[in-house]
């Protein structure tokens, strides 16, 4: 861990890319209508673009989750 400002590391845990997979693996883990509440509340506060943003890091971190298997 690098501390509490981002670092030049692939896997830095301060880093927005890093954040942004987290939320995203949070989000995978819930019921279907759970994600899409969720999906709903991200385009009303953060836009369209920032909800297809997360549906498809949600989508990779899924198949990631599938080839680990």
């Amino acid at each position: 861990m690098c501390g509490r400002q981002p670092c030049d590391k692939e896997d830095c845990t301060w880093s927005e890319k890093f954040r942004f997979e987290c939320e995203a693996r949070e989000v995978m883990k819930n019921p279907f209508d759970v994600r899409q509440a969720y999906y709903k509340d991200v385009l009303k506060r953060r836009g369209e673009a920032a909800q297809q943003r997360l549906i498809k890091e949600v989508n990779r971190q899924w198949a990631l989750a599938k080839e680990s298997k």
